[in-house]
């Protein structure tokens, strides 16, 4: 039986995903209690990656940083960045290290950004096709669609498999990250973190 606002946070998200999330942060507590010394911890849909396709250029040029071995580890390094903050110190100190960052630096470390929310918001990819922004979310089927879209606003179309961001193309990356946000912001609501 469900409270209110559990109630409120199913009907947020689905019914799938709260099941899931409610189960992974109970296995992680029971984890941490020492209660299940051998039972594994449910896999939430945010560990099995998130698929994404944006176009951005998203690499290290070579006349940036011009050692490979160099390139390698950074490139290393950028793709364990866990935390926004860490990001904000990456571009601080490749701007420190090797001065302004090109446009496939700042494409990089947007992606990361994304990558992060995404998997925050439980989505498994973010896809831009045929001019608009494609964001995967597994439980969209057993949500309120239309409290959502009335929630994210016009220029979002929220069908039964994704969310459809169709922003003027100069406001499409700013966008993606408030809509990812807000996501993010409403998964950590449904599991109380």
């Amino acid at each position: 039986i469900l409270s209110t606002r559990q109630t409120g946070h199913v009907s947020a998200i689905g019914l799938h995903l709260y099941t899931q999330m409610l189960a992974t942060a109970v296995s992680k507590l029971k984890a941490e209690q020492g209660m299940t010394a051998n039972a594994p911890i449910a896999p939430t849909i945010s560990e099995r990656g998130v698929q994404i396709d944006l176009p951005l250029p998203a690499y290290i040029p070579a006349e940036y940083v011009s050692d490979i071995s160099q390139r390698l580890t950074l490139y290393r390094r950028i793709g364990g960045l866990n935390t926004p903050s860490e990001i904000d110190a990456m571009r601080a100190e490749l701007i420190d290290r090797f001065g302004a960052l090109p446009p496939a630096v700042e494409g990089m470390l947007y992606q990361m950004v994304v990558k992060l929310l995404a998997q925050a918001a439980n989505a498994t990819a973010i896809l831009f096709r045929a001019g608009q922004v494609e964001l995967r979310l597994p439980y969209l089927v057993e949500m309120d669609r239309e409290a959502l879209q009335v929630q994210l606003g016009r220029d979002v179309r929220v069908t039964r498999p994704a969310l459809l961001l169709t922003s003027p193309p100069e406001l499409w990356r700013e966008r993606l990250v408030e809509v990812l946000r807000f996501l993010a912001t409403q998964v950590r609501a449904a599991v109380g973190i």
